[in-house]
C-alpha cells in the first residue's frame, strides 16, 4: 500500500530556473509486505537509493518515479537477506556491507551505484552494520562493540570523523539514531552531551 500526500506549491525564479509553478510529492508513505519499517528494507543517501526485492509495485512506486530520475534506484539483497537498512551502512562517498556478501550482489551494486560510490565489504562479529553504525557525509556514531579495523574502514570508506559511543547508556542506541544531514563532529558531540543531560 502507498499513499503520496501532494499539494505543496512553490514558484522559482531567477536564472537557475525558470518554472512558473511545480507541485511535488511533501510525503510517500509505503509499506513493505504490510510493515512500516521501511528503514529496513531500503537505504537511501544523496547518490543511491538500494531497494530490497520482494516489495509490491506500490513500494518500489514510492521511490522510482522521484528518485529514478536523479539517482540510481539499485533492486538487490544483502547477504541473501531482504533486510538491506539493517545490514548496510552508506553515504554518498561509500557503501559498507557485511563480510558475507555474496560476489553476485557484491558486483550487482558495484555495477549499479555511480563509480565515484565505494563499495566495500567488512567481516565484522556485528554484521548488522546498518544497527551499528548511524552515518551521515561528515560523521559516523558506531556501536561501541566495532572493531577497531571497522572503525578505520568506515572512516576510510565513507571519508567521515567516527565516534564509538552509547547513548544513556544504551549500547543499541545507534540503530534508533538519526544523524542530521548537515551535523558535522563538533556539533554531534555538543549535542550528544546535551542528549545525555
Amino acid at each position: 500500500r502507498c499513499v503520496q500526500e501532494t499539494g505543496y506549491q512553490r514558484r522559482v525564479h531567477g536564472d537557475q530556473q525558470n518554472i512558473q509553478e511545480n507541485t511535488f510529492n511533501m510525503t510517500n508513505r509505503c509499506q513493505f509486505q504490510n510493515s512500516n519499517d521501511i528503514g529496513v528494507f531500503a537505504k537511501l543517501t544523496n547518490t543511491y537509493c538500494l531497494v530490497s526485492y520482494g516489495g509490491n509495485e506500490s513500494f518500489y512506486s514510492a521511490f522510482e518515479p522521484e528518485l529514478g530520475p536523479y539517482i540510481p534506484v539499485v533492486h538487490t539483497t544483502i547477504a541473501n537477506t531482504r533486510l538491506i537498512g539493517r545490514l548496510v551502512a552508506g553515504n554518498k562517498r561509500g557503501l559498507i556491507v557485511p563480510g558475507n556478501t555474496p560476489d553476485v550482489e557484491f558486483k550487482n551494486l558495484r555495477n549499479s551505484l555511480p563509480e565515484e560510490v565505494v563499495v566495500r565489504r567488512v567481516d565484522e562479529r556485528l554484521s548488522a552494520l546498518g544497527n551499528c553504525i548511524a552515518c551521515n557525509d561528515y560523521v559516523a556514531l558506531v556501536h561501541n562493540d566495532l572493531d577497531k579495523e571497522t572503525e578505520e574502514i568506515i572512516a576510510d570508506t565513507l571519508g567521515v570523523e567516527v565516534f564509538r559511543s552509547n547513548i544513556s547508556n544504551n549500547m543499541l542506541a545507534v540503530s534508533y539514531t538519526h544523524l542530521r544531514a548537515h551535523e558535522t563532529g563538533r556539533n554531534l558531540v555538543c549535542r550528544l552531551l546535551l542528549e545525555k543531560k
